[in-house]
């Protein structure tokens, strides 16, 4: 009975302690794991400790905090994976997304909206010159202008680089135009960064839904379009216009293609000849770069330098064109020892200081005098203040090489640059010479350069004269030397080789002629 009594005391004991642990913990808890199980992934309510235990008080708070921490990171990790780190603004994936909704909204209620890609003109000369600090210091104030100007209801996206996009919400073409120029005008406005007062432009290219398309990605290629035709035609802001979509595919096709270009022997030289002013010698010949490309055919410069200069091609370009045009001079030198030839370069080049080391060795490799090369430099590489722009020019002329100042005229560079910097020739450019017998101011320009460099000790060549009567004028005005169609048109190595007799002297005038 004793046994009984204990065993049914020990039973009675077990069930309350059961009851106890059940009640105060095994219940709970399976409520809370039911509970996490049913919550939804973006339900940020907390759990609410409705039990009396003192522990699982304890234990539901620490799950709260645990849930908020959590969440937070979560909220941390979709922020940066939706915007961008520098400028906080939203990054490609996030702008996808508006522009979708952009899309819906416009379906469901008949609205509109336009997409804006915007690139930084001059960006990549800071950065380079400057730093990536101060490009990004640029880049956040950019961010902050744009925020500034636009509405809250329009989205401001950073694509990558100095690339902006913009979504436009309910404008007319009017107004989206006046909203393109107020951009502009605000991104034009000196950058004060440490101490240096800079000043950048930006370059805009627009398409409109669904006139351009009616998806993202094709609304965001058409903007990109109508970026490059601005950016060619040198505007501050282009609408996409169907009509001339071939060419400017084509140009993105081109900056993919111009990667390999030089691998794959598609680039080449052509010569002009560059005469004295009574045409009767001639003096030199500049190097004008040609591509022959496999699908497009002929290439002229003006429709991939740009990209070039954009994407740091050109110094690899630059260095292949002096390579050439050293091996050109070495064979050109059995005909005419005198002969030097011009070689454009820009100011990308001037800021890579290997410019010298591979002007020594294909000097020395062709065995060359650097009398023999002349530089052209346009007005733009002129006013990069930067002073390695200034060693590098420097260094290269006291090797010998000489410098001219090509389309000279045409930019806004302080005259203070010709005292500055070695240059020993001006290239007068040719919208003056084309218009001067029409046109007195611009016959008065050109008197005043040619004056103006003689007094300097300068030479002076004339661009672009391509008839008898413009020649006359320059003639009269004591210009240096002539190029221009009147005389020659560029023409291949070969061709040139041909004008010269069989024994050394100059070139035949009467076959360039």
């Amino acid at each position: 009975m004793f046994l009984w009594l204990l065993m049914a005391s020990f039973s009675v004991i077990f069930v309350l302690v059961y009851f106890v642990i059940y009640s105060s913990l095994l219940q709970p808890i399976a409520f809370l794991s039911h509970s996490i199980k049913d919550k939804d992934v973006n339900d940020n309510s907390l759990f609410r400790p409705s039990f009396n235990s003192t522990e699982m008080k304890d234990f539901v708070h620490a799950l709260n905090d645990m849930q908020q921490q959590i969440n937070l990171r979560q909220n941390q990790l979709e922020h940066m994976a939706m915007h961008d780190a520098l400028t906080k603004l939203p990054n490609r994936s996030l702008l996808l997304d508006r522009i979708n909704n952009a899309i819906a909204t416009y379906n469901r209620y008949e609205g509109d909206f336009a997409v804006m890609i915007l690139d930084l003109d001059r960006f990549k000369e800071v950065n380079d010159t400057l730093g990536h600090l101060v490009g990004d210091e640029i880049l956040i104030e950019v961010a902050n202008r744009l925020l500034r100007l636009l509405r809250d209801s329009d989205t401001v996206a950073r694509l990558g680089g100095d690339e902006f996009a913009i979504v436009l919400h309910k404008l007319e073409i009017a107004d989206i135009e006046e909203t393109a120029q107020k951009i502009n005008d605000v991104l034009e406005e000196v950058y004060s960064v440490g101490e240096h007062n800079l000043y950048l432009g930006a370059s805009m290219g627009i398409a409109l839904y669904p006139q351009h398309g009616e998806d993202p990605d094709t609304l965001l290629q058409h903007a990109d379009v109508a970026m490059y035709m601005a950016k060619n035609q040198n505007v501050d802001f282009e609408i996409y216009n169907p009509e001339e979509d071939t060419f400017n595919v084509k140009q993105l096709s081109l900056l993919s293609d111009l990667r390999n270009a030089v691998s794959n022997d598609e680039l080449y030289l052509e010569y002009q000849p560059i005469y004295s002013a009574d045409g009767t010698q001639v003096n030199s010949f500049e190097c004008l770069l040609r591509w022959e490309h496999p699908k497009y055919g002929r290439v002229m410069p003006d429709q991939f330098i740009f990209h070039a200069e954009k994407t740091g091609l050109i110094k690899k370009i630059t260095q292949w064109v002096f390579q050439r045009a050293a091996e050109t001079v070495s064979i050109l030198h059995k005909y005419d020892p005198d002969l030097h030839l011009s070689v454009n370069i820009t100011a990308w080049d001037l800021q890579d200081e290997s410019v010298l080391s591979y002007v020594d060795d294909y000097l020395r490799e062709f065995n060359l005098d650097p009398q023999c090369i002349v530089f052209e430099l346009t007005e733009r590489s002129m006013m990069n203040d930067s002073l390695r722009v200034r060693t590098v020019l420097n260094e290269l002329n006291s090797k010998g090489i000489r410098f001219s100042v090509d389309d000279f005229g045409t930019g806004f560079s302080s005259l203070i640059y010709l005292t500055q910097l070695p240059i020993s020739i001006l290239k007068i450019d040719k919208s003056f010479i084309q218009s001067m017998n029409d046109n007195k101011n611009d016959e008065m320009i050109v008197r005043s350069i040619i004056d103006l460099a003689h007094n300097m000790n300068l030479q002076v060549i004339a661009e672009g004269v391509e008839d008898k009567e413009t020649l006359s004028v320059i003639r009269d005005l004591k210009c240096d030397m002539v190029q221009g169609y009147i005389f020659g048109k560029p023409m291949t190595l070969d061709k040139v080789i041909n004008l010269y007799p069989p024994l050394n002297g100059k070139p035949d005038i009467k076959l360039i002629t």
